[in-house]
């Protein structure tokens, strides 16, 4: 069978090429068994792939040929199986069989045909390639198509426990079809969509039932490097968006879609028949951002679905979604912010695995590298002013993730050349850094900071040594250093510095000396001085008051001291 057709080939007579051809088809349609349908299926191939010619004609005897001959399923069923038929066309000429004559031959060859292609336990096709021909076997009053539809229907609402998942599906596939067309114009989707409306979204748990038929055939009808039915469902929901202008009509149908993409993920994430594949949810989200360019929708947080960190990264980072969150008006800012504080928790846990760190967790490190260094070539006043929450999220050893948000300065001011200050150097060291972060946030403790306040402003003079030790330690009498961080940023920035006092009564100063003698280990004593180090960032007042105070305890405390801050 693999010398027939470099024979036929080598022979020069396209006569006896067109005859084996004959041939091999008369055998096939006279096959009974499936193997023998499958090898003169594959022998076919491999014989159309000499002629490009005889293959277009083969094509079009089995769309269009008026023969009673080809009526069989299992032939048919082989051809799309190899490829032979656009299933779009075949789906039209068939229907259009259909609509002209209703005999019981064409009638039994469909259903059979569908049976093959839909109704098995590994389907050849999708319900989208033969939406027209089921339209016109619905049309049909005979007793088998009636059974066939009925059989087909309940299957799906087998599948999916509700009755009208038959009908809901078949809306989806004439969108889809009506998506391939390229001529079709913003009126007719507009006028789809209106009748939509009517039917679906007055109903909301019909409305999220739909939502969720779409996305699972989304996510299970997903073929790399074909066209894909997500791209007619994100159009979809942008089209659903326009029929209105209610804003918070468009926010809660947003909402819907969105809650039930997360829910799916989420179910295919913890339950998965097989290993979990990120890549069908990223083609769908990020298909959805590019029909949707002015929504700044939230995204899934990575801690949750640790099988969709790399996608959700790639998506955050997304050049239709990022600049769109920090845009100038900054009104994206909150939930840029969001996302980074996601992003880092989860990069957070991979840092910390006892186990040493996976291939894996090392490229996601990579990539949160570089995400955040664009981020501060293109936006350093982000970083600049949301530093304090991210260094907090960040392990000790994170030291080049910290040199980069510490790096961040605003894009208008020129930095002083160190060894030639200009003479508006002091003036700078003066100016308030803007922060997102307010300063009644940064503790986080109602009780804590009313003391903290008294005792910096002056109004009490009792001791607070047990509220700053109670609020540092945890439960099992470790120090939290996210805490001690937050202690130490605010006892900074609130902190009045009189020029006539020595710095040594500085309230500030001495917390922080109480704090290196209560803190006898050197890992505390780390934990301070690199708490103090996170601040000292561009010219600033807050650069200068932490690098004051960080060289006032070099000068007053022991070698020992010393050596950890040159450390």
């Amino acid at each position: 069978m693999r010398q027939i057709p470099l024979l036929v080939n080598q022979s020069g007579t396209p006569a006896l090429f067109r005859l084996v051809i004959e041939r091999v088809i008369y055998q096939l349609y006279q096959s009974e068994t499936g193997f023998a349908v499958e090898i003169y299926t594959r022998f076919l191939k491999s014989l159309l792939e000499l002629s490009p010619v005889v293959a277009r004609e083969v094509q079009s005897w089995i769309l269009y040929a008026e023969d009673d001959r080809k009526f069989n399923p299992y032939a048919t069923a082989s051809f799309i199986r190899f490829g032979f038929i656009p299933l779009e066309e075949f789906d039209v000429q068939l229907s259009r069989s259909l609509h002209s004559t209703q005999e019981d031959t064409l009638i039994d060859y469909t259903t059979n045909l569908l049976t093959q292609c839909l109704l098995t336990a590994h389907p050849l096709t999708q319900l989208d390639d033969h939406f027209l021909t089921i339209k016109a076997l619905m049309r049909i009053k005979s007793a088998s198509t009636q059974e066939w539809i009925n059989h087909l229907a309940q299957r799906l609402s087998n599948q999916y426990n509700r009755q009208d998942a038959f009908s809901l599906r078949l809306l989806l596939a004439e969108w889809n079809r009506l998506c391939r067309f390229t001529m079709t114009s913003k009126d007719l989707y507009k006028q789809f969509c209106s009748k939509m409306f009517v039917d679906i979204m007055t109903d909301v748990d019909k409305l999220c039932f739909f939502f969720r038929l779409c996305t699972e055939t989304c996510i299970e009808t997903y073929q790399p490097g074909k066209k894909q039915l997500m791209g007619a469902y994100t159009k979809l929901i942008r089209h659903m968006l326009e029929l209105r202008t209610d804003y918070s009509f468009k926010i809660t149908l947003m909402s819907h879609a969105l809650s039930v993409i997360v829910l799916v993920l989420a179910h295919y994430h913890e339950h998965p028949e097989t290993q979990f594949n990120q890549k069908p949810f990223l083609k769908l989200i990020s298909s959805l951002f590019i029909e949707l360019k002015n929504t700044g929708e939230e995204k899934e947080m990575p801690l949750y679905f640790p099988g969709f960190a790399f996608s959700w990264l790639q998506l955050f980072s997304h050049r239709l979604f990022l600049p769109l969150l920090l845009s100038t008006d900054r009104q994206g800012w909150a939930i840029c912010h969001k996302l980074m504080v996601a992003q880092l928790k989860f990069l957070q846990t991979l840092l910390q695995q006892k186990t040493g760190l996976r291939y894996s967790s090392k490229l996601f490190y990579q990539g949160t590298l570089r995400f955040l260094v664009a981020i501060l070539h293109d936006y350093p006043e982000f970083l600049s002013e949301y530093y304090t929450s991210f260094i907090d999220l960040l392990p000790l050893n994170c030291i080049q993730l910290r040199n980069v948000i510490l790096s961040a300065f605003p894009s208008s001011m020129i930095l002083p050349d160190p060894f030639t200050l200009p003479s508006d150097y002091l003036d700078t060291m003066n100016e308030l850094p803007p922060l997102m972060t307010k300063d009644d946030e940064v503790l986080q403790d109602e009780h804590f900071q009313s003391v903290m306040d008294d005792y910096l402003s002056g109004q009490s003079k009792s001791p607070i040594g047990t509220h700053i030790i109670k609020y540092i330690t945890m439960a099992d009498g470790e120090l939290h250093p996210i805490k001690l961080n937050r202690l130490i940023f605010y006892i900074g920035i609130k902190s009045k510095v009189d020029p006539a006092k020595p710095l040594s009564e500085n309230s500030a100063i001495r917390i922080y000396k109480y704090l290196l003698v209560y803190m006898k280990e050197s890992y505390g004593h780390y934990l301070l001085f690199n708490a103090i180090a996170d601040h000292l960032r561009y010219p600033n007042h807050h650069t200068h008051f932490f690098s004051t105070a960080i060289l006032h305890l070099f000068l007053s405390q022991s070698d020992t001291i010393k050596e950890q801050i040159t450390r």
